[in-house]
Protein backbone atom coordinates (compact mmCIF):
# COMPACT_ATOMS: atom_id res chain seq x y z
CA UNK A 1 0.00 0.00 0.00
CA UNK A 2 1.37 3.83 -1.12
CA UNK A 3 1.82 6.08 1.06
CA UNK A 4 -1.06 8.31 -0.59
CA UNK A 5 -3.37 5.09 -0.10
CA UNK A 6 -2.54 5.00 3.78
CA UNK A 7 -3.74 8.40 4.06
CA UNK A 8 -6.49 7.60 2.24
CA UNK A 9 -7.71 4.88 4.46
CA UNK A 10 -6.86 7.30 7.58
CA UNK A 11 -8.74 9.87 6.59
CA UNK A 12 -12.03 7.34 5.79
CA UNK A 13 -12.20 6.18 9.24
CA UNK A 14 -11.73 9.48 10.60
CA UNK A 15 -14.52 10.64 8.67
CA UNK A 16 -16.30 7.61 9.91
CA UNK A 17 -15.37 7.89 13.39
CA UNK A 18 -16.80 11.24 13.48
CA UNK A 19 -20.28 10.15 11.68
CA UNK A 20 -20.39 7.92 14.49
CA UNK A 21 -19.63 10.19 17.65
CA UNK A 22 -21.61 12.23 15.98
CA UNK A 23 -24.96 9.46 15.72
CA UNK A 24 -24.27 8.83 19.06
CA UNK A 25 -24.59 12.43 20.21
CA UNK A 26 -27.89 12.81 18.86
CA UNK A 27 -29.73 9.47 20.10
CA UNK A 28 -28.51 10.76 23.42
CA UNK A 29 -29.39 14.33 23.27
CA UNK A 30 -33.33 12.88 21.39
CA UNK A 31 -33.09 10.52 24.58
CA UNK A 32 -32.34 13.61 27.08
CA UNK A 33 -34.95 15.92 25.46
CA UNK A 34 -37.43 13.11 25.96
CA UNK A 35 -36.78 11.97 29.85
CA UNK A 36 -36.97 15.86 30.86
CA UNK A 37 -40.47 16.17 28.99
CA UNK A 38 -41.39 13.20 30.50
CA UNK A 39 -40.43 13.84 33.94
CA UNK A 40 -41.58 17.61 33.64
CA UNK A 41 -45.08 16.25 32.49
CA UNK A 42 -44.76 14.01 35.88
CA UNK A 43 -44.19 17.25 37.90
CA UNK A 44 -46.92 18.54 36.26
CA UNK A 45 -49.42 15.81 37.03
CA UNK A 46 -48.17 15.64 40.61
CA UNK A 47 -48.86 19.66 41.17
CA UNK A 48 -52.21 19.17 39.87
CA UNK A 49 -52.38 15.97 42.45
CA UNK A 50 -51.18 17.73 45.19
CA UNK A 51 -54.00 20.98 44.71
CA UNK A 52 -56.77 18.56 44.46
CA UNK A 53 -55.69 16.32 47.13
CA UNK A 54 -55.39 19.77 49.92
CA UNK A 55 -58.80 20.84 48.00
CA UNK A 56 -60.05 17.48 49.08
CA UNK A 57 -58.86 17.39 52.41
CA UNK A 58 -59.91 20.92 53.08
CA UNK A 59 -63.83 19.86 52.02
CA UNK A 60 -63.57 16.73 54.39
CA UNK A 61 -62.71 18.75 57.50
CA UNK A 62 -65.55 21.39 56.44
CA UNK A 63 -68.30 18.62 56.95
CA UNK A 64 -68.40 17.02 60.13
CA UNK A 65 -69.96 13.76 58.68
CA UNK A 66 -67.00 13.19 56.49
CA UNK A 67 -64.45 13.76 59.32
CA UNK A 68 -61.08 10.84 59.13
CA UNK A 69 -58.05 11.21 61.27
CA UNK A 70 -54.92 12.32 59.21
CA UNK A 71 -53.02 9.49 57.33
CA UNK A 72 -51.03 9.37 53.88
CA UNK A 73 -53.82 9.51 51.96
CA UNK A 74 -55.53 12.16 54.02
CA UNK A 75 -53.85 15.46 55.41
CA UNK A 76 -53.48 19.06 53.91
CA UNK A 77 -49.48 19.41 53.42
CA UNK A 78 -49.01 20.38 49.30
CA UNK A 79 -45.95 19.26 49.81
CA UNK A 80 -46.17 15.85 51.14
CA UNK A 81 -48.71 15.27 48.77
CA UNK A 82 -46.58 16.15 45.32
CA UNK A 83 -43.30 14.53 47.07
CA UNK A 84 -45.74 11.17 47.70
CA UNK A 85 -46.87 11.56 43.88
CA UNK A 86 -43.60 11.46 42.79
CA UNK A 87 -42.51 8.73 44.30
CA UNK A 88 -45.40 6.07 43.51
CA UNK A 89 -46.30 5.00 40.42
CA UNK A 90 -49.15 6.79 38.67
CA UNK A 91 -51.97 4.04 39.05
CA UNK A 92 -51.55 4.34 42.68
CA UNK A 93 -51.81 7.91 43.03
CA UNK A 94 -54.46 8.17 41.01
CA UNK A 95 -56.74 5.80 43.21
CA UNK A 96 -56.17 7.69 46.24
CA UNK A 97 -57.53 10.61 44.84
CA UNK A 98 -60.24 8.12 43.20
CA UNK A 99 -60.52 7.05 47.28
CA UNK A 100 -61.22 10.20 48.68
CA UNK A 101 -63.78 11.59 46.07
CA UNK A 102 -65.48 8.63 47.05
CA UNK A 103 -65.72 9.23 50.61
CA UNK A 104 -66.61 12.30 50.08
CA UNK A 105 -69.05 11.05 47.57
CA UNK A 106 -71.05 9.24 50.50
CA UNK A 107 -70.61 11.26 52.82
CA UNK A 108 -72.59 14.18 51.42
CA UNK A 109 -69.84 16.80 51.00
CA UNK A 110 -70.94 17.08 47.16
CA UNK A 111 -74.09 18.55 47.38
CA UNK A 112 -76.51 17.35 44.83
CA UNK A 113 -76.54 20.07 42.91
CA UNK A 114 -73.00 19.76 42.00
CA UNK A 115 -70.54 17.26 40.62
CA UNK A 116 -67.63 16.15 42.14
CA UNK A 117 -64.72 17.89 40.88
CA UNK A 118 -63.49 15.66 38.09
CA UNK A 119 -59.83 13.32 37.84
CA UNK A 120 -58.31 11.26 35.93
CA UNK A 121 -59.59 7.67 37.62
CA UNK A 122 -63.00 7.91 36.90
CA UNK A 123 -64.20 4.73 35.23
CA UNK A 124 -68.10 4.18 35.07
CA UNK A 125 -70.54 6.30 37.31
CA UNK A 126 -69.54 7.39 40.86
CA UNK A 127 -72.45 6.92 43.38
CA UNK A 128 -73.55 10.37 43.57
CA UNK A 129 -75.96 11.67 43.01
CA UNK A 130 -75.38 14.31 40.07
CA UNK A 131 -72.48 12.67 37.78
CA UNK A 132 -71.19 12.13 34.29
CA UNK A 133 -73.05 9.47 32.22
CA UNK A 134 -69.98 8.46 30.98
CA UNK A 135 -66.82 9.15 33.46
CA UNK A 136 -64.33 8.23 31.17
CA UNK A 137 -65.12 10.89 29.23
CA UNK A 138 -64.46 14.25 32.03
CA UNK A 139 -61.83 16.77 31.66
CA UNK A 140 -59.03 16.61 34.10
CA UNK A 141 -59.09 19.41 36.30
CA UNK A 142 -59.63 21.23 40.18
CA UNK A 143 -62.78 23.07 41.05
CA UNK A 144 -66.34 22.59 39.17
CA UNK A 145 -67.10 19.58 36.99
CA UNK A 146 -66.01 19.92 33.47
CA UNK A 147 -68.12 17.48 31.89
CA UNK A 148 -67.77 16.56 28.14
CA UNK A 149 -70.88 15.48 26.44
CA UNK A 150 -70.78 12.24 26.17
CA UNK A 151 -71.97 10.01 22.86
CA UNK A 152 -73.00 7.23 21.59
CA UNK A 153 -76.01 4.65 23.54
CA UNK A 154 -75.00 6.16 27.14
CA UNK A 155 -75.50 9.78 26.41
CA UNK A 156 -79.10 9.99 28.72
CA UNK A 157 -77.97 7.26 30.88
CA UNK A 158 -77.47 9.72 34.15
CA UNK A 159 -77.16 7.50 36.91
CA UNK A 160 -78.70 9.10 40.07
CA UNK A 161 -78.29 7.60 43.31
CA UNK A 162 -80.92 8.03 45.89
CA UNK A 163 -80.58 11.39 48.18
CA UNK A 164 -81.23 9.38 51.02
CA UNK A 165 -77.12 7.45 50.44
CA UNK A 166 -76.06 11.00 52.10
CA UNK A 167 -77.15 10.16 55.62
CA UNK A 168 -74.09 7.30 55.20
CA UNK A 169 -71.32 7.67 57.22
CA UNK A 170 -67.35 6.66 56.64
CA UNK A 171 -66.35 3.84 58.40
CA UNK A 172 -62.91 2.58 56.79
CA UNK A 173 -61.84 1.42 53.52
CA UNK A 174 -60.05 -1.47 52.19
CA UNK A 175 -58.00 -2.90 49.74
CA UNK A 176 -57.62 -5.61 47.13
CA UNK A 177 -61.10 -6.20 46.85
CA UNK A 178 -62.08 -9.31 44.46
CA UNK A 179 -65.39 -11.06 43.58
CA UNK A 180 -66.54 -14.08 43.67
CA UNK A 181 -70.16 -14.42 42.54
CA UNK A 182 -72.17 -12.59 44.52
CA UNK A 183 -69.76 -12.26 47.60
CA UNK A 184 -67.26 -9.35 47.69
CA UNK A 185 -63.87 -10.30 49.40
CA UNK A 186 -61.05 -7.72 50.87
CA UNK A 187 -58.46 -7.02 53.17
CA UNK A 188 -60.19 -4.40 56.18
CA UNK A 189 -58.18 -1.76 57.17
CA UNK A 190 -61.05 -1.84 60.42
CA UNK A 191 -60.30 -5.26 60.66
CA UNK A 192 -56.05 -4.77 60.95
CA UNK A 193 -56.08 -6.09 56.92
CA UNK A 194 -57.91 -9.44 57.78
CA UNK A 195 -59.50 -10.91 54.85
CA UNK A 196 -63.88 -10.13 54.93
CA UNK A 197 -65.82 -11.85 52.89
CA UNK A 198 -70.19 -10.08 52.39
CA UNK A 199 -72.89 -11.20 50.06
CA UNK A 200 -73.31 -8.14 47.85
CA UNK A 201 -75.62 -6.66 46.14
CA UNK A 202 -75.38 -4.00 43.35
CA UNK A 203 -77.93 -0.71 44.18
CA UNK A 204 -80.75 -0.39 41.56
CA UNK A 205 -78.88 2.89 40.34
CA UNK A 206 -76.10 1.14 38.78
CA UNK A 207 -77.90 -1.58 37.13
CA UNK A 208 -80.34 0.95 35.38
CA UNK A 209 -76.83 2.98 34.17
CA UNK A 210 -75.18 -0.90 32.82
CA UNK A 211 -78.77 -1.57 30.99
CA UNK A 212 -79.21 1.67 29.76
CA UNK A 213 -75.47 1.81 28.81
CA UNK A 214 -74.94 -1.64 27.32
CA UNK A 215 -71.68 -1.11 29.50
CA UNK A 216 -70.87 -4.15 32.08
CA UNK A 217 -67.08 -3.90 31.92
CA UNK A 218 -66.57 -3.55 35.49
CA UNK A 219 -67.77 -6.78 36.88
CA UNK A 220 -65.83 -5.46 40.57
CA UNK A 221 -65.61 -1.91 40.18
CA UNK A 222 -68.23 0.67 41.63
CA UNK A 223 -71.03 0.62 44.39
CA UNK A 224 -72.27 -2.19 46.19
CA UNK A 225 -74.48 -3.30 48.99
CA UNK A 226 -74.66 -5.19 52.31
CA UNK A 227 -77.40 -6.03 54.81
CA UNK A 228 -76.94 -8.39 56.99
CA UNK A 229 -78.67 -11.91 57.54
CA UNK A 230 -81.27 -10.19 60.49
CA UNK A 231 -81.51 -6.98 58.43
CA UNK A 232 -80.14 -4.83 61.14
CA UNK A 233 -76.87 -3.52 59.74
CA UNK A 234 -76.10 -2.69 56.23
CA UNK A 235 -72.95 -0.91 53.97
CA UNK A 236 -72.02 0.93 51.32
CA UNK A 237 -68.81 -0.54 49.43
CA UNK A 238 -67.55 1.73 46.52
CA UNK A 239 -64.57 -0.20 44.93
CA UNK A 240 -61.79 1.89 42.51
CA UNK A 241 -59.25 -0.03 41.93
CA UNK A 242 -57.14 -1.83 44.45
CA UNK A 243 -59.06 0.24 46.84
CA UNK A 244 -62.48 0.17 48.70
CA UNK A 245 -64.71 2.85 50.46
CA UNK A 246 -66.76 1.56 53.39
CA UNK A 247 -69.71 3.61 54.54
CA UNK A 248 -72.12 2.57 57.22
CA UNK A 249 -75.67 3.16 55.89
CA UNK A 250 -79.12 1.81 57.50
CA UNK A 251 -81.11 -0.50 56.75
CA UNK A 252 -83.76 1.44 54.79
CA UNK A 253 -81.22 3.55 53.27
CA UNK A 254 -80.28 -0.24 52.04
CA UNK A 255 -83.45 -1.02 50.86
CA UNK A 256 -83.80 2.13 49.15
CA UNK A 257 -80.61 1.53 47.27
CA UNK A 258 -81.53 -1.80 46.26
CA UNK A 259 -85.25 -1.09 45.03
CA UNK A 260 -86.19 -1.35 41.51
Amino acid sequence: MTHLEVCHVKKTMARNSIRCMLAVLVVATTWLTNAHAADQAKKERCTRYAQRAVEQYNLMQSHPECRVNDDLNWHGSLDGHYNGCMLIPEAMSRAGEASRDNHLQACGAFSAASAPPTTSTAVGPAPGPSTSADPSKVAVGSGAAQVIAPSGPEMNCQPKAPASLQRGSYAGDGANPRLDGDTLSFNDSRMNGALRSFKVHRPAYFVAYEHCAKNSAFPTFGPWVWVSDNGREASFFYVSGVHLNISTISPSVAADLLRH
